[in-house]
C-alpha cells in the first residue's frame, strides 16, 4: 500500500513486471509525482544579482528542497511496492529515476531474441480449450501489452484478427459472421460479440439440462404410476379396490356353491355304481 491509500500488488521479481510497471506510473501520475521518474537537470547557480537578492534566494531554497521532497516521495512509494529480493537490487539507488530504470534494465528484457520471441507468441497465439474465454483473452491482452512495453505497438484491427483466429472451432460462425459485411474489424467489438456468443452457449447448455431433468423426471413419474396402479388391490368379480378376488365375499359364495353342486354330483354317481 502506497501513501495515497492505493493498493498495489508487490512486485517480487517473479510476477508481470510489465502490469506492476503500468499500475506504479498510474499511482505516481495520481500524485503528480510522474516527472520524477525521469532523471532531471540541476537548478542553474544563481546569478550574483539573485544571490544578493534575500526574496530569490529563498525562493531557490524552497525550490530546491520541493525537488529533494518530491523525489525521495517517489522513490519511498517505489521502495515500499517491491518485494525484499527486488529491493536489495535497487536500495543503492539515489533518486526515483534511477530506481525506475534499474528495474526496466533488470526485468523488461528488450534485447533482438526477446523482441522476435515475443511477436511470435502474439502472431502465433491460438486459445487453449482448457481455459475460459476470459482467461485466454487476457493472456493475449498480456503478451500485446509486453510488445507495447519495448515500443512494438501491435494495431487494434491486427489484435481483433489475431483474437477471432484463435477462437475455438464452436465459434466458427461467428466468425464468418465477423469477417464480411463490414468495413473493418475493431477488438473491443471481436471481444464483446465473443462472450456474448460464449452467453449463448451457456443458455443452451442449461435449456438442454433442464429439459433432459424434466424428461427424467417424467419418465420416473410415470413409472411410479404405473407401479402404484399395479399394486393397487383390485376385485375381478366386484370390480372394487383394497381386496383380491379370492377375498371377496361374492367369489367365495359363487365357489362354495359350485363346490357343493359337485360334491352332490359324485355323490350321486357312486349310489348308482354301487345299484349296479
Amino acid at each position: 500500500m502506497t501513501n495515497s491509500n492505493i493498493k498495489i500488488s508487490v512486485f517480487d521479481g517473479t510476477g508481470d513486471f510489465s502490469l506492476w510497471k503500468t499500475r506504479m506510473f498510474s499511482n505516481l501520475r495520481i500524485l503528480g509525482l510522474k516527472d520524477t521518474l525521469v532523471e532531471q537537470a540541476s537548478f542553474p547557480p544563481l546569478s550574483e544579482e539573485d544571490e544578493a537578492d534575500p526574496t530569490k534566494k529563498k525562493k531557490r531554497i524552497e525550490e530546491e528542497t520541493e525537488k529533494i521532497e518530491r523525489c525521495e516521495k517517489a522513490m519511498n512509494i517505489i521502495f515500499l511496492n517491491v518485494g525484499d529480493k527486488v529491493l536489495r537490487k535497487i536500495d543503492q539507488c539515489k533518486t526515483a529515476a534511477k530506481a525506475w530504470m534499474l528495474l526496466e534494465r533488470l526485468y523488461l528484457v528488450k534485447t533482438l531474441p526477446n523482441h522476435v520471441y515475443l511477436q511470435l507468441k502474439v502472431y502465433n497465439y491460438r486459445m487453449q480449450e482448457s481455459k475460459s474465454l476470459d482467461e485466454n483473452i487476457d493472456e493475449f491482452l498480456k503478451k500485446t501489452s509486453d510488445l507495447s512495453n519495448l515500443q512494438i505497438q501491435v494495431p487494434d484491427e491486427v489484435q481483433a484478427i489475431l483474437i477471432l483466429s484463435s477462437l475455438p472451432v464452436k465459434y466458427e460462425m461467428l466468425k464468418e459472421t465477423l469477417k464480411y459485411g463490414r468495413e473493418g474489424l475493431k477488438l473491443e467489438e471481436v471481444i464483446s460479440a465473443s462472450k456474448s456468443k460464449k452467453l449463448e452457449f451457456k443458455a443452451d447448455s442449461s435449456s438442454r439440462s433442464a429439459a433432459q431433468g424434466l424428461h427424467v423426471k417424467g419418465n420416473q413419474n410415470n413409472n411410479s404410476r404405473s407401479r402404484s396402479q399395479d399394486d393397487k388391490k383390485i376385485c375381478w368379480i366386484y370390480g372394487k379396490e383394497d381386496h383380491f378376488k379370492r377375498q371377496c365375499y361374492k367369489w367365495l359364495e359363487k365357489n362354495k356353491s359350485s363346490g357343493n353342486t359337485q360334491e352332490a354330483g359324485a355323490s350321486r354317481l357312486a349310489k348308482d355304481d354301487a345299484q349296479d
